[in-house]
């Protein structure tokens, strides 16, 4: 029984223990210029038009990150020259060069890019150990995350996050054609970057649970529309044994300690796996890949999520009834709770403005239980 308001902190922890808070946690994120068209609408006044979302924060290994951060000049030059060896040669002036040694080619909008991999042409595991992998356990970015801990604790809920993918990095090293075929004819070769890495995040998770953050976040896109990227039998191989290690390592430590999974896409096969190895909130429920009232209905005994506002259709397609209509919907299906509201994914250019703040108004006119 709710007896009282709570804050943000509150509202985020209470649903991702599958909980039900006196209003429903939200968010609603923008690539910049649609950011920037909403400052437009909003006048200015960007933190009362979203009073009351959010609730957590990301605490983060990275110093640049090549899916949406931008290095200084500096830094980019750094790091065009440390993999000179292992990028092409003439990519064109615009190019981004990151700390993994993965370079960028950005397009037209903010996710459109093209991701050049400087591990495409290795063949034998042994030119892993030469690899210039950056120094992600540096004392310095340590200290750093934990003053982040200490200072966002106060208000929000800590998730530490980014490096924690066993996925995402390995085909952006490689290349996805290249990693597909390794998964099937070139084991040893995998098994030693996959093991590399698996090492690495286990001391990741040793550290965000001693620096006690919040949530340990896997982020790994894994889903496309209507099936997988890559089969549930190869995630099974490759995947799943270990995000089991890294979670147990974590859970040994802080037993209640909350495993967020992030992926966008069809993922329905590997649910029950999830759950299995310890995953506590599943994110970010797009309508577009999955009957979300089904995955509430069968999961939500060892689940909660995050997200279930079509940004691939309602948004940018619907009317503001519907958007309004969609919101009041949700609300219904996750009455007891156990639910983060917002759009699947970062508002793309195209999404009206009326539909924005047609979602804003309806969490703020239906999102109290």
């Amino acid at each position: 029984m709710i007896t009282k308001t709570m804050n943000l902190r509150q509202r985020v922890l209470t649903v991702f223990k599958r909980g039900k808070p006196d209003r429903i946690p939200w968010e609603i994120s923008f690539a910049p210029a649609v950011l920037e068209m909403v400052k437009r609408e909003v006048g200015g006044r960007l933190e009362d038009f979203l009073q009351g979302s959010g609730g957590f924060r990301s605490v983060s290994v990275w110093k640049g990150i090549w899916w949406s951060a931008s290095n200084p000049p500096s830094e980019n030059e750094f790091f065009k020259k440390k993999f000179e060896k292992y990028l092409p040669r003439n990519l064109p002036p615009e190019t981004q060069y990151f700390e993994w040694g993965i370079a960028r080619i950005p397009g037209s909008e903010y996710h459109f890019q093209k991701i050049i991999s400087p591990m495409a042409n290795l063949t034998k595991p042994e030119e892993i150990d030469e690899y210039p992998f950056p120094d992600v356990l540096a004392e310095d970015r340590w200290l750093r995350i934990k003053r982040e801990v200490s200072e966002l604790k106060t208000l929000d809920v800590v998730i530490g996050t980014d490096c924690l993918s066993l996925f995402e990095i390995p085909w952006a090293l490689r290349g996805m054609q290249n990693l597909m075929m390794d998964f099937l004819v070139n084991k040893d070769f995998t098994a030693k970057l996959m093991d590399w890495l698996e090492d690495l995040e286990v001391e990741f998770a040793k550290r965000f649970v001693y620096l006690d953050v919040d949530v340990i976040c896997f982020g790994d896109d894994v889903g496309m529309q209507d099936r997988m990227i890559l089969s549930p039998e190869t995630w099974r191989e490759w995947i799943k044994p270990r995000m089991k290690h890294i979670i147990d390592t974590a859970k040994q430590i802080k037993p209640d300690a909350l495993i967020y999974y992030d992926s966008d896409g069809y993922i329905e096969p590997i649910i029950e796996d999830l759950i299995e190895i310890g995953v506590n909130v599943l994110a970010p429920l797009q309508p577009e890949c999955m009957n979300i009232a089904k995955i509430k209905r069968r999961y939500s005994k060892w689940l909660s999520f995050k997200g279930s506002i079509g940004a691939q259709s309602i948004m940018p397609f619907g009317s503001p009834k519907d958007v309004k209509n969609e919101v009041k919907d949700r609300m219904n299906i996750f009455k007891d709770g156990g639910l983060f509201l917002c759009p699947s994914h970062t508002i793309e250019p195209g999404v009206p403005w009326e539909n924005i703040k047609a979602f804003v108004e309806a969490v703020n006119e239906y999102g109290g239980y």
